[in-house]
């Protein structure tokens, strides 16, 4: 078994050199960042935890999520201890504080898909009269592999509560703000406010507020505060991820020691690429060996089958797989360097072929007594059918019971 995982690896490394011999690395960033959604919550008093439901969807996606506290009479250390989606454990940002406030922003790179619990855990309780505001954004087109720049903060007593960031065009900046003593406050130009709102008593009243706005070489992000009062915000710059426009070329001629009767597909857009529904595999009357090789993410939205069942289909994918919901039965050997995800929905789901990926997210949620949710049919020709374009025309393997 560990060698069909060696041998896995290998091909998956052997598929990103590939691209990179036959594929021009030039891109463009798009200015592509969308919101997905937004969700936030407040509370006061002697708390220790907050859970918010989130919805999350779309593609190349990014959880942020801002945090703001007022420390009032408890320790100056007290602060968020972790945050967890769907128990996922996001990675802290930064944090800055300023005596009795504190602002935190934390990250969460391809967030599972469907409404799961972000549960955010302090390292203690807040004082009676503390308050506590939480808020969390998803967005789609966002880099996979560096998906923000750096993080900066700035601490004050007098209004305007602001930082300047270092970015570029085609990035979105996010901040998030925490202020005492202020009795209200309102979003700096250009920004597009998120949420805006306070929470706490008398004297630990902490003003939470968080926006984004459009890259450039260096965004000042910034808060006016109807009265004075100590404060601290944080903020960093969102990258886009990489676009390109999609198109899939035949590349056989690049490689003269392939079956020319066979054929190798490659995108590297870095971007997104869908399948289209109609692809069944069959361009000659003969065995067919189809091979895409995809730098970017790929996504399967309707059913597909092979037309003749000698026929052969090899994903491999340096980035994640989308398998979406109405989909229930797809053949093929699915490789990917990322995550390998099949939406969520009320129905059982067929693959047949062989799925080899860094994770796995499951979230179909079919009921039966009798049928299996997940029917993975083990077809080893898949892989078979790929070796000769390893440079092994022959392999030998024994099948053992584990």
């Amino acid at each position: 078994m560990k060698k069909i995982f060696l041998l896995l690896t290998s091909i998956l490394i052997f598929a990103v050199l590939l691209i990179s011999k036959f594929i021009g690395t030039t891109v463009i960033a798009q200015s592509g960042i969308e919101i997905d959604n937004l969700t936030y919550k407040s509370d006061k008093g002697q708390i220790s935890s907050m859970t918010i439901s989130h919805q999350t969807s779309g593609s190349e996606r990014l959880m942020l999520v801002g945090v703001s506290l007022d420390i009032s009479n408890v320790s100056s250390s007290r602060a968020v201890y972790s945050i967890r989606y769907k128990n996922i454990s996001l990675i802290k940002v930064g944090a800055v504080v300023n005596s009795d406030v504190r602002s935190e922003i934390w990250q969460l790179v391809d967030p599972p898909m469907g409404t799961h619990d972000v549960v955010i855990t302090l390292n203690g309780s807040l004082c009676p009269n503390c308050g506590f505001v939480a808020g969390a954004v998803t967005f789609n087109g966002v880099d996979q592999t560096t998906p923000l720049g750096e993080y900066a903060s700035n601490t004050g007593s007098s209004s305007p509560a602001s930082v300047s960031v270092s970015s570029v065009e085609g990035e979105l900046v996010f901040d998030t703000v925490s202020a005492e003593s202020v009795s209200s406050m309102t979003v700096g130009s250009g920004q597009t406010e998120h949420w805006k709102i306070s929470a706490g008593l008398s004297g630990a009243v902490v003003y939470s507020g968080a926006s984004t706005e459009a890259g450039a070489g260096s965004v000042n992000m910034s808060w006016n505060l109807q009265t004075n009062g100590i404060w601290a915000i944080g903020a960093v710059p969102i990258k886009p991820a990489a676009a390109f426009v999609p198109t899939l070329t035949p590349t056989p001629t690049l490689a003269p020691d392939l079956d020319p009767v066979n054929s190798i597909y490659s995108y590297s857009g870095l971007g997104h690429y869908t399948l289209d529904p109609a692809f069944d595999g069959d361009r000659t009357p003969e065995k067919d060996v189809t091979i895409f090789l995809i730098s970017g993410s790929l996504e399967i939205t309707q059913n597909f089958s092979l037309a003749d069942e000698r026929d052969t289909i090899v994903f491999i994918v340096n980035g994640n797989i989308y398998i979406d919901g109405n989909v229930s039965r797809i053949p093929g050997l699915y490789i990917s360097s990322q995550t390998f995800s099949v939406a969520a929905a009320d129905q059982a789901i067929i693959i047949d072929g062989m799925v080899y990926a860094k994770f796995v997210n499951l979230q179909r949620k079919y009921y039966s007594y009798t049928n299996p949710a997940y029917t993975l049919i083990y077809q080893p020709k898949y892989m078979i059918d790929l070796l000769p374009y390893l440079g092994r025309s022959q392999v030998n393997w024994q099948e053992v019971s584990l």
